[in-house]
């Protein structure tokens, strides 16, 4: 049998997911990271020349690479919120870069509970980078611009609408990788998950079993099933979950 041309980029694929994982992103952002991570002709390359070291060189690359992408990403979360308050290039990339200096200055468990909720930590990277700018102008004896110092109510309104924003995402999120969860079971579970939730509680596992042409007992034991892997899946996405 020749090998799988593609078997590089899916060993790389699978190992940048696990490490987007790790760093707290949901899935639905695990998944855009391991594309964007090999889907181009300068990682296939690699992902080549790697291929005769094995799959724990490809494997080790992948999750450097995805490290990197994922540093980039909230350096720009920082860099967004810095821009709002000064304006500037210069002071929103110096701002941004001491912020994920204090993010990696973090301990473990810090970083842990952070990365266990991104709405979280993109409301940390948010507020430290805004801090950092103010701090700047302090030092240097530069003045916040007016408007943002006069109409408080202005800003605070906005940053609560777009914490609902967000709030609202992270919930499509979840509900999204529910979804994929559900599709993901194997047909004998995906069947009696389907039938409960189509006809809700009040459809006892009896009457589910007679649909299915199962026993009460096999029915329940089915279900049970199901929400174990369920509950695996979704802890993988958020090891802590706060519901």
């Amino acid at each position: 049998m020749s090998p799988n041309p593609d078997a590089p980029l899916e060993i790389a694929k699978k190992a940048a997911r696990e490490k987007a994982l790790e760093e707290g992103c949901l899935e639905a952002v695990a998944e855009q990271c391991a594309e964007e991570v090999c889907d181009n002709p300068t990682a296939r390359d690699l992902w080549e020349a790697l291929r005769p070291r094995g799959a724990e060189a490809i494997k080790g690359a992948a999750k450097s690479l995805a490290s990197r992408w994922i540093d980039k990403n909230r350096f720009k979360t920082a860099y967004q919120a810095a821009h709002r308050r000064s304006g500037s290039r210069q002071d929103s990339e110096d701002a941004a870069q001491e912020t994920l200096r204090k993010f990696h200055g973090l301990t473990e468990p810090e970083q842990a509970s952070l990365k266990a909720q991104p709405a979280k930590l993109f409301n940390w990277l948010r507020r430290v980078a805004d801090c950092q700018v103010v701090d700047g102008y302090r030092h240097t004896k530069k003045l916040v611009p007016v408007e943002q110092v006069e109409r408080p109510d202005v800003d605070l309104a906005a940053d609560e609408a777009l914490v609902a924003r967000e709030e609202e995402n992270e919930h499509q999120a979840r509900r999204l990788a529910l979804s994929a969860a559900i599709d993901r079971l194997p047909p004998d579970l995906l069947k009696v998950v389907r039938l409960r939730l189509q006809q809700g509680p009040e459809m006892t596992f009896q009457e589910i079993g007679a649909a299915l042409d199962l026993s009460l007992q096999k029915a329940y034991r089915l279900y049970r099933a199901a929400l174990s892997l369920l509950r695996q899946s979704l802890t993988r996405i958020n090891p802590n979950p706060k519901e």
